[in-house]
């Protein structure tokens, strides 16, 4: 959706209301009418849709419970067949949306996807029909890949590439090596803790992250070797027992599972 302050005014509203008189009370119920951003009435009517006889949601298995869409925040997931009826019933449902609430879709920033196994032409229809770009699975929510099947390594190559140009845009020489500590442990180890804690990425990639910042530490690179004074394992422990205090990855990532739970 289109953002709600991009399109109201809220100090205008709410400095026009105070000039025509209105008592706090009823400024009040606006704001919180403004502020719900008639998401139960666009919910309502997607929900209504499953009372058209054949509307077909999306479901996991044949006797689970049939969705057509997800919600968070201001973003909305919708799911269809690609039949030209459901498609056209889901988008007249967000151009009344539109009208009763006077938001507007932003379809610069929305994209379709479709099947593996559906047919190219089925994608074109869907896109003439929707105006919106077609993206191919893997996209990315909020920063993180939305994926299907067991996690691969090829999923969080972003992450490598972005602590390799970190860390090559640092030159070794100028840096002391109190200095390369805190750079590891408060923007290289927290460059993608997002990505870290949500998606748990696997051990093959946590331990060659690791192997970066530790040859990073130590003032080396993969054309220079440098050598290392500490492995790695006992620069976990604390700076009260003689050692770094870094904190290893796959802890946060334990400690952010624990979190979710």
């Amino acid at each position: 959706m289109a953002k709600v302050y991009d399109r109201v005014s809220c100090p205008y509203l709410y400095i026009l209301m105070r000039r025509m008189a209105f008592c706090k009370r009823w400024i009040d119920i606006i704001f919180r009418h403004i502020s719900s951003n008639c998401a139960e009435y666009l919910f309502t009517k997607l929900n209504n849709l499953f009372n058209i006889l054949d509307f077909k949601g999306f479901s996991m298995n044949k006797r689970g419970l049939f969705i057509n869409h997800l919600t968070f925040a201001d973003d909305v997931i919708l799911f269809s067949s690609g039949c030209r009826k459901f498609l056209e019933l889901l988008l007249e449902t967000l151009n009344n949306y539109e009208q009763v609430s006077s938001q507007e879709i932003n379809k610069m920033n929305s994209s379709i996807s479709i099947s593996s196994k559906g047919h190219p032409q089925a994608a074109q229809r869907v896109v003439k029909i929707s105006e919106m770009d077609y993206k191919e699975l893997l996209i990315k929510y909020l920063g993180c890949p939305l994926y299907k099947g067991r996690k691969k390594a090829s999923l969080f190559v972003e992450i490598m590439c972005k602590i390799i140009n970190r860390i090559e845009r640092w030159p070794n020489e100028l840096l002391s090596i109190g200095g390369r500590e805190i750079l590891i442990k408060y923007i290289l180890i927290s460059l993608h803790i997002n990505i870290i804690t949500t998606l748990h990425p696997p051990m093959s990639l946590i331990n060659e992250v690791e192997k970066m910042l530790n040859r990073f530490l130590w003032g080396g690179s993969n054309e220079k070797k440098k050598y290392h004074w500490a492995s790695w394992e006992k620069l976990y422990y604390s700076y009260e027992e003689g050692w770094g205090g870094f904190r290893r990855l796959q802890d946060i990532c334990k400690a952010f599972a624990m979190k979710q739970w």
